[in-house]
C-alpha cells in the first residue's frame, strides 16, 4: 500500500522549535453548579470540532453507568444530555464514534451488568439527546457481542475492528452501512493485524491506522488499511516508537498520527 502524499508524515521539528505543549483544562464544581461527571473506567469519548462525548463506564465499586455527557471546549462547561428514546444500557468497553457532519454518536457493544458481552448498536441525535436502537438486516455478518473493540466513524460507515468476545480475542473488521442499515464484512488483502483488544483507530482521508492493542501481551505495531482497495499492510515505525500499550487513544488532525496514554 503506498499512501498518498500527505496522508501521513512523520517529520522531525525545524531547529530551534519548541516541542509542541499540552494545556491541561481543569473544571471545577462551585456549589450550585451543574454537574461533572464521576471517575471511572470503561467508558467511551469521542468527538468532533469543539464538542467532545462521554458515555458509560463502571465506578470504582464496579457500578456500570449509562450517562450521556457533553464537553464544549469553547465553554468549559460539561452539560449532562437527557435520557430521552431507547437509551442503551450500563455497560463499561464499549466503543463509540462520532459523525460530526449529522451530529451523531454511534455506540456498539461493551459488558453490561450481568458480565455479558453485549452486541446492540445503537445512534444518539446529540442536539437533541434522543437515542435509538439499530435494528440492522439479519446477517451472518454482523459482529459478536464483545468488549474492548475500536472503531471510527467514516465515509458514512461505522467501522468496527476486534476486541474480546466469543471466547476469544478478535481480528475480524465489520462496517455499518448507515444508508442500507446493514453490516458488511468485505474480502481484505495483505497482512491484518493480529487479534485484540483495546487497540486505537484512527480514520484519515481512505486510510483507517491502527496502533497496539492487548493479546497475551502488550503490543507495539503499527497498521494501515486501504479502504479504497481493501488491503492491510503493516508500516514500520523508527524515531521514538511509542511503547507496547493498550487502552491509548489515537488521532490524525491534518496528516499527522497523534497517540495519547494507555496502560
Amino acid at each position: 500500500v503506498s499512501l498518498p502524499c500527505g496522508v501521513l508524515g512523520f517529520r522531525p521539528l525545524p531547529g530551534g522549535c519548541p516541542p509542541p505543549s499540552f494545556m491541561e483544562y481543569r473544571v471545577e464544581q462551585s456549589a450550585g453548579a451543574a454537574e461533572i461527571p464521576a471517575h471511572r473506567t470503561g467508558h467511551s469519548m469521542c468527538g468532533g470540532g469543539a464538542r467532545t462525548f462521554v458515555f458509560g463506564g463502571a465506578l470504582a465499586d464496579g457500578t456500570k453507568l449509562n450517562d450521556l455527557w457533553l464537553m464544549d471546549r469553547e465553554l468549559l462547561e460539561w452539560q449532562r444530555l437527557p435520557a430521552l428514546g431507547e437509551v442503551p444500557s450500563p455497560r463499561e468497553g464499549h466503543c463509540a464514534a462520532y459523525d460530526a457532519e449529522r451530529q451523531l454518536l454511534y455506540l456498539f457493544g461493551g459488558k453490561g451488568v450481568e458480565k455479558r458481552r453485549l452486541a446492540d448498536l445503537y445512534v444518539c441525535a446529540t442536539r437533541t439527546g434522543e437515542w435509538a436502537r439499530l435494528t440492522p438486516e439479519a446477517s451472518t455478518l454482523a459482529p459478536v457481542g464483545r468488549e474492548g473493540a475500536c472503531c471510527v466513524f467514516a465515509d458514512d460507515m461505522f467501522v468496527l475492528f476486534g476486541g474480546s468476545g466469543a471466547g476469544q480475542r478478535l481480528n475480524d473488521l465489520h462496517y455499518y452501512d448507515v444508508a442500507k442499515n446493514c453490516w458488511t464484512q468485505p474480502h481484505m488483502t495483505g497482512t491484518a493485524p493480529s487479534p485484540r483488544q483495546g487497540a486505537a483507530l484512527a480514520y484519515e482521508r481512505g486510510y483507517l491506522f491502527l496502533f497496539g492493542g492487548r493479546h497475551n501481551f502488550l503490543l507495539d505495531d503499527l497498521y494501515v488499511l486501504n479502504m479504497y482497495e481493501q488491503s492491510w499492510q503493516e508500516l514500520a515505525t523508527r524515531g521514538s516508537v511509542p511503547s507496547a500499550r493498550h487502552l491509548h487513544a489515537m488521532t490524525v488532525p491534518g496528516g499527522s498520527l497523534w497517540l495519547f496514554g494507555g496502560v
